[in-house]
C-alpha cells in the first residue's frame, strides 16, 4: 500500500511558471485549427536555495481545438531528477552535501526542514538520498575509468 503524499505547506513561496504547449502542438493535427486554452495541470515540486525552501509551481496550459474538439495538448513540464518524487535538484544536492560532505544525519536535516517549516520523513530523506545516489553511479565511473586511465 503506498503512503498518502500530504499536500505542501500552503505557507511555503511559490514560484509559478506557466509552460505553454509549443506552436506546433497548438496545431490540430486533425482539422489544421489552432487550439484553444481549456484548463491547467498543476504540478509541484519542492525545491531548495540556502536557507529557504520553496516550491516551484508549473501550470501546464491545457488546449483543444474548439473545432473539432479533438486532441488535447499540455505544455512538457520540466524533468524530475527523481522520476515520482518531488524534490528539485538543490533540494537533492543539499542533501547530499549535509549528509556525504558536513556528515550530517538525516534526522538532523529533517530537524532543520522542519525549522523551516516543512516536516519531511526520514523514510522520504533516506529515499530520496538513495535515489540522488543512482543519479550520480555514471559521473562516478566516468570518474573512475578517468583516473584509472591516467595512472596507465
Amino acid at each position: 500500500m503506498r503512503p498518502v503524499r500530504r499536500p505542501l505547506p500552503a505557507h511555503l513561496r511559490r514560484e509559478v511558471r506557466i509552460i505553454e504547449p509549443t506552436a506546433e502542438q497548438l496545431r490540430c493535427a486533425q482539422c489544421g485549427t489552432q487550439r484553444e486554452p481549456m484548463g491547467v495541470d498543476v504540478r509541484e515540486t519542492l525545491e531548495f536555495r540556502p536557507a529557504e525552501l520553496f516550491v516551484v509551481q508549473e501550470q501546464l496550459v491545457k488546449c483543444v481545438c474548439k473545432h473539432c474538439q479533438e486532441g488535447v495538448v499540455t505544455g512538457t513540464p520540466s524533468p524530475r531528477p527523481l522520476e515520482g518524487a518531488r524534490p528539485g535538484p538543490g533540494l537533492l544536492a543539499q542533501l547530499l552535501v549535509a549528509k556525504y560532505e558536513d556528515s550530517q544525519p538525516l534526522h538532523r536535516q529533517m530537524q532543520q526542514w522542519h525549522r523551516l517549516g516543512v516536516d519531511l520523513a526520514a523514510s522520504t530523506l533516506g529515499d530520496w538520498t538513495a535515489g540522488a545516489i543512482d543519479l550520480l553511479e555514471p559521473l562516478w565511473k566516468a570518474a573512475k575509468q578517468d583516473t584509472l586511465r591516467r595512472l596507465l
